[in-house]
């Protein structure tokens, strides 16, 4: 996914170069059908293209952290 540039990873750093996390994230296209009955409001909030009815979402590859990273880290990796 990396090569093809469809996804980037990200890794965290401490102050002693250690690596304490990362996340891979990707965008993803969603095909949303005239049956799913959603809303003009959530339609907006979810961006769907009007004509080709796609919603266009980040997708979370990988979410990993060190058992040395502070609580809450992975909330914040996000």
């Amino acid at each position: 996914m990396e090569k093809r540039a469809l996804a980037r990873t990200y890794v965290a750093i401490d102050n002693r170069d250690h690596v304490i996390g990362y996340v891979t994230l990707g965008i993803k296209c969603l095909q949303v059908t005239k049956d799913a009955n959603i809303d003009k409001k959530t339609a907006h909030r979810m961006n769907i293209e009007q004509d080709s009815k796609v919603a266009q979402s980040y997708l979370l590859g990988q979410l990993s952290r060190s058992k040395d990273a502070p609580k809450g880290f992975g909330k914040e990796l996000v």
